[in-house]
C-alpha cells in the first residue's frame, strides 16, 4: 500500500500565540476581523482535485494564480517564494505547533485579497512559510495553503462527486439534498477552525474538520485507550506498528506506536455513523478528516453554525493498506512505518529500510526533480491498488520481499 497518503504531509493546526512586535493591537485587528466577502454570482464552485488525500485547487492571490491545498484544519500559509513576489510586508512573528506537536516560528502577513471561482475574500491573515525545508515540500506544495481563516461568513460545500467546492453566503443556496445529516459546527476565534461533536459508545468529545489529513477518524490516543472506545474496537482489528506519523511543518515526526482498528459505534452529533476505519495520533484534538469525504458530500455552514453531510452517488474505492509505508529521508526513500502482523513484517521487512523498487519500478534519484517524480507517482497511484513486491537495498544489495 502506498502510505504516503497517510504519512508524507500530514499538515494540521498551527497554534498561533502571542504575535511578537510593538503594534500587538492592529496585529490583534488583523487576526481577529472577520473576512470581507464579494460575491459576484450566488454559489461559487471552484474544481477541486483529490490527490494524495489532500485537496488541491486553483486561487488568485492578489492577481496572481497558483495552486493551493485546501486544508479546513490549518491556516493559510503561503510560500516564502509567492510572498517575495508579491512584496508582502511582515507586520508579526509567531511560534505555532506542527501536526506532529513541534514547535515552528513563522512571519505573519495580510493578503488584499484571494479569489476562489468568483468569491473574492479581503485582508486575509496569512503565515509565511518556506516549504522548501520540509522534506519534499517542493514537490507538494506550490502557492501554499488555503485554511481556516477563510471559513467564517460563508457555507462551503465539498463534493469530490462533482470535483467541486462551492461557496455561498448561506448553504440555502445549495438547494435541498436527499438524506441530509447534520450536527452543530462549534464556532471559536482565530483561525476559526470547524469543530464538531463526536461519541463512541457512550464517550464523547469534540473533533476537528481536518481536510489535511488523509484518515477519517484520527483518534487522540489517550482517548483511543478510554474504556468505552476499547470497548468498541471491533475484535480482532486492532493493528500495532512503529513509525513515524509523518511530516509535518516541523519536519519528519519522530518514532511512536502506530494503531489502525475499526470502530462498532461512531456518532457524529447525535448521528450514527456506523463502522469506521481509525486511527490514532500523538497529539490532541482527535480528527474527522478528508477519508470521510469519500463517502460523503459535506458542508460547512458557518453562518448557520451546521456541519452537515449527505451520501456520495459514487463513493471512493476502499483504501489498500499493507502495513507498511514509504517516505523520502535526508533524499533516501526509507521505509517509515511497519506494522506488527503484515505480510510485509512477516517476509522480513524491517522499519527504516531503504527501498530500491516497488513492484520493480526503481526510486533511485540523484535528482529533487527525480525524487519528485517518484513521490508524484506514489501520490497519483489508485488508493485500492497493493504492492506484489518490494526490493530494498540490504549491504548495497537489493533483496526482492515478494508481497503476495
Amino acid at each position: 500500500m502506498n502510505l504516503f497518503r497517510c504519512c508524507a504531509f500530514v499538515f494540521a493546526a498551527f497554534s498561533l500565540t502571542k504575535p511578537a512586535c510593538a503594534q500587538e493591537i492592529g496585529v490583534q485587528t488583523a487576526l481577529t476581523a472577520k473576512p470581507v466577502i464579494e460575491r459576484h454570482v450566488e454559489v461559487s464552485s471552484v474544481p477541486v482535485d483529490e490527490r494524495g488525500g489532500k485537496l488541491y485547487l486553483r486561487a488568485q492571490v492578489v492577481g496572481i494564480e497558483r495552486e493551493f491545498i485546501f486544508d479546513t484544519g490549518s491556516p493559510s500559509m503561503i510560500s516564502k517564494e509567492l510572498a517575495s513576489e508579491l512584496g508582502l510586508e511582515t507586520i508579526a512573528e509567531s511560534t505555532g505547533i506542527d501536526a506532529n506537536g513541534q514547535a515552528v516560528t513563522a512571519e505573519i502577513a495580510v493578503l488584499e485579497s484571494v479569489q476562489l471561482g468568483d468569491a473574492t475574500f479581503r485582508d486575509v491573515p496569512v503565515l509565511i512559510f518556506d516549504f522548501a525545508t520540509m522534506p519534499m515540500g517542493a514537490c507538494v506544495f506550490d502557492g501554499g495553503v488555503l485554511g481556516s481563516e477563510l471559513l467564517p461568513g460563508s457555507a462551503w460545500r465539498i463534493d469530490l462527486d462533482r470535483g467541486a467546492l462551492d461557496i455561498a453566503a448561506s448553504a440555502e443556496a445549495f438547494g435541498k439534498s436527499r438524506k441530509v445529516h447534520s450536527a452543530p459546527l462549534t464556532l471559536s476565534g482565530f483561525p476559526h477552525m470547524p469543530l464538531i461533536d463526536y461519541s463512541v459508545n457512550g464517550f464523547s468529545d469534540k473533533a476537528l474538520f481536518d481536510t489535511g489529513n488523509a484518515g477519517s477518524l484520527i483518534l487522540f490516543k489517550e482517548i483511543a485507550n478510554d474504556r468505552e472506545v476499547r470497548k468498541a474496537i471491533k475484535r480482532g482489528s486492532d493493528q500495532r506498528g512503529r513509525g513515524s506519523e509523518g511530516v509535518s511543518a516541523g519536519g519528519m515526526g519522530p518514532e511512536v506506536e502506530l494503531r489502525r482498528f475499526s470502530l462498532k459505534d461512531l456518532k457524529i452529533g447525535k448521528h450514527t455513523i456506523g463502522k469506521v476505519t481509525a486511527s490514532t495520533r500523538q497529539v490532541p484534538p482527535t480528527l474527522l478528516g478528508a477519508g470521510f469525504l469519500s463517502e460523503n458530500i459535506v458542508t460547512l455552514d458557518y453562518p448557520g453554525a451546521t456541519f452537515s453531510w449527505s451520501p456520495r452517488e459514487t463513493p471512493a474505492p476502499s483504501k489498500a493498506h499493507q502495513g507498511f509505508g514509504v517516505s523520502f529521508v535526508d533524499t533516501k526513500p526509507l521505509v517509515v512505518q511497519l506494522f506488527e502482523g503484515s505480510v510485509a513484517a512477516k517476509r522480513g521487512l524491517r522499519l527504516g529500510d531503504e527501498v530500491h523498487s516497488l513492484d520493480g519500478r526503481s526510486l533511485a534519484a540523484e535528482t529533487d526533480d527525480e525524487r519528485c517524480q517518484h513521490l508524484r507517482w506514489l501520490i497519483n497511484r489508485p488508493t485500492d491498488r497493493t504492492f506484489s513486491s518490494v526490493t530494498v537495498l540490504r549491504d548495497g544489495q537489493p533483496e526482492l520481499i515478494e508481497l503476495e
